[in-house]
């Protein structure tokens, strides 16, 4: 078996337009779907639809499911059903159930408790990630380890699990929106665990047009920006055996960035910034604020030179497939 992940669905893809983080990855001998999510939300699955049968499809040969976290565009509980339930299947999870209702209407609630009612129905193999857990099937080593999710909308949504994948040779480390990451414990998860190749929810450069627009709001969420850049950068510079990261989901989350080229990315922010003069922030204000960040932006570019690591964006694999 080829050491090689392949996007499913996600933010950026040519082919597709999901919101989520949907991978198949192929180690050790084993094939591991991270973050089974809707392509259109509170869709029903029916076996005789296409969806329906691209789902059984996918899900054939799959050994192991890993939801990082019960938002809506992560994890598609009724993608389950289709699990080969006669092979060795392990679904994991972490357990922040409650958490991540945070934010939620009161009538959304029973939706979400219905998609952990699936998960116990579906998945009889489970392994639930409290703090941190280590297993092996075969060949492929896999850890888990949570952290906090990112906080651009100003609420705390729980926690996220990150997934690290090693065949004794090639390592491999998926994290989900942490954007960025944003916070440092996460960045130094990642460093410690020297991955060759990075699947990470990249800075969410969308936090610029979304926030409230009064100053304590976007001083708070300009900062945040800042501190994912510069962590990212400190990923790209200190993981010793990075080869590769692909960057997706909100740092491409309405953020098309010019010929792929990452070098475009100040210029693009200064428009996102500027546009908020409109809403009657000063010339000063907003120049501080993208001096900041600027500069955050600028140490991943010269890491990314320094580095000599591919970053790539899901946009620029044509294929839907790259190489571990």
């Amino acid at each position: 078996m080829k050491r090689v992940v392949d996007i499913v669905a996600t933010e950026g893809y040519e082919r597709h337009n999901a919101r989520g983080m949907d991978f198949i990855v192929r180690l050790g001998g084993k094939t591991v779907r991270l973050d089974p999510s809707p392509r259109y939300f509170q869709k029903n699955l029916d076996a005789r639809d296409a969806e329906g049968r691209m789902q059984e499809k996918l899900m054939d040969g799959v050994d192991a499911v890993v939801v990082s976290h019960f938002h809506n565009d992560h994890f598609g509980p009724n993608y389950l059903r289709y699990l080969p339930m006669e092979n060795d299947v392990l679904a994991v999870y972490h357990d922040s159930f409650e958490q991540s209702l945070a934010g939620l209407p009161d009538y959304r609630r029973p939706e979400y408790r219905k998609r952990l009612e699936t998960v116990n129905e579906c998945c009889g193999n489970k392994l639930v990630v409290k703090h941190y857990a280590r297993l092996r099937l075969n060949g492929l080593e896999m850890q888990f380890r949570p952290f906090k999710h990112s906080s651009y909308k100003g609420q705390d949504l729980g926690e996220v699990m990150t997934v690290f994948l090693s065949d004794g040779d090639k390592r491999l480390l998926f994290s989900s929106d942490v954007s960025g990451p944003e916070y440092a414990e996460a960045a130094e998860w990642i460093i410690g665990m020297d991955p060759h190749f990075l699947i990470l929810d990249g800075p969410f450069n969308k936090i610029i047009s979304a926030f409230e627009t009064n100053e304590k709001t976007l001083r708070k969420h300009a900062r945040s920006l800042e501190h994912s850049y510069g962590n990212l950068a400190d990923v790209i510079s200190d993981t010793e055996s990075l080869e590769k990261v692909l960057l997706c989901h909100h740092f491409v989350n309405d953020f098309v960035i010019p010929k792929n080229d990452l070098e475009n990315i100040p210029a693009k922010m200064k428009g996102r910034l500027d546009s908020l003069k409109a809403e009657n922030f000063s010339k000063r204000f907003i120049d501080e604020r993208y001096g900041r960040i600027e500069r955050s932006i600028l140490k991943v570019l010269d890491a990314v030179d320094d580095s000599g690591v591919k970053v790539y964006l899901p946009s620029m694999v044509r294929d839907g497939r790259i190489t571990i």
